[in-house]
């Protein structure tokens, strides 16, 4: 994993090793009284919490009992949604709740346009008639990491009309309404609790009108790019992987790990028109890099090789094994120009 690029959220969460993170555990050590459901890794944001443009912010995640359990039928869901938390897997959890994509806010979830975030990350009935909890969560090393984020990363982002926040949920995020300028909007407290689970349908409409806008600003139409990352989301589907809807907007190049993937990942134009390159290595799979061009079309190029040529005559073997190294090294080169360092490899230890 590369840290340059992750928020400060997301590393407070790489530390993540069971369904607790390790600095919260001794707060609720201290309150066995507490009601929390800490059978499952915490919901503490769904979306691209790096990079998404637009941010929700609730309160903390419900816990529903007959329904939760859905989410993690087994130790493999369990282990996917701690690792899309640590940021070790890209695409969505596959068990995850139609809460989070049924309703208005799932198309921007999935395309990474917008992040759910939770000021208190785990599970229970109702937070705001259990005083216990209510304890507890104030003492929570998650929640100050949280507000940490919000404060410091995300609302100068928003002063500057880079990020549009909508505060659906403000008690427990400690920010008072109206300061933080056009790029903020709060639901009103009547409107906002305790029955809606998302922004009203006008607050919901005038931050798509500035995700539109946002997006307008940045770049060429998104679409027409939109066949390459289609083929692109094709050619990773099995394991959840697709580009983010800011970087097909932006045109910005980028890299993703998850799933033992390594894919490296660049936009280009040339007389035949725009196009999307990608470097994948997988230890199971081999390597591949593949242009796929704007109407979906795909070319291979050029790939490091990792089976060497030899012959039993030892003067050919020799020949053999100087072009290998020579080819290789020109072709990384080539694709370190490109951006892709392959000698770069992340890893959740970084």
């Amino acid at each position: 994993m590369d840290h340059r690029s992750l928020s400060s959220i997301r590393r407070f969460w790489t530390g993540l090793k069971e369904t607790v993170h390790p600095d919260d555990q001794p707060i609720f050590d201290r309150h066995p009284g507490h009601s929390f459901n800490l059978d499952f890794p915490p919901p503490a944001f769904i979306g691209d919490v790096d990079h998404a443009p637009i941010v929700v912010l609730m309160s903390n995640g419900g816990y529903n009992d007959g329904k939760t359990q859905n989410e993690f039928p087994d130790e493999n869901a369990i282990r996917e949604h701690r690792d899309y938390l640590r940021g070790e897997r890209v695409g969505l959890p596959r068990y995850l709740s139609r809460y989070y994509l049924g309703g208005p806010l799932g198309p921007w979830i999935a395309e990474g346009s917008a992040v759910l975030v939770n000021a208190v990350p785990y599970r229970s009935l109702k937070l705001s008639s259990e005083k216990e909890n209510q304890k507890v969560a104030g003492e929570l090393r998650s929640l100050a990491a949280h507000r940490s984020w919000l404060k410091e990363e995300v609302l100068p982002e928003a002063k500057a009309g880079r990020r549009f926040v909508l505060v659906h949920r403000k008690g427990w995020w400690d920010i008072p309404a109206g300061e933080y300028g056009a790029c903020v909007l709060f639901s009103e407290q009547a409107r906002a609790e305790p029955n809606r689970r998302t922004p009203d349908k006008a607050k919901l409409g005038h931050a798509e009108n500035w995700l539109r806008q946002h997006y307008r600003s940045l770049g060429p139409d998104p679409r027409s790019i939109f066949p390459a990352a289609q083929k692109f989301a094709e050619r990773f589907a099995t394991w959840g992987i697709r580009l983010p809807m800011p970087a097909l907007v932006a045109r910005k190049p980028g890299h993703i790990y998850s799933e033992g993937w390594f894919i490296w990942y660049r936009f280009g134009l040339d007389q035949w028109g725009e196009f999307l390159d990608y470097y994948a290595n997988h230890r199971m799979s081999g390597e591949s890099h593949v242009r796929i061009r704007d109407d979906g079309r795909e070319e291979y190029l050029l790939t490091m090789s990792n089976l060497m040529p030899t012959s039993s005559d030892p003067a050919e073997a020799e020949r053999m094994k100087i072009e290998y190294y020579a080819r290789n090294r020109e072709i990384a080169q080539m694709l370190r120009e490109k951006g892709f360092d392959l000698d770069h490899k992340w890893s959740s230890d970084e």
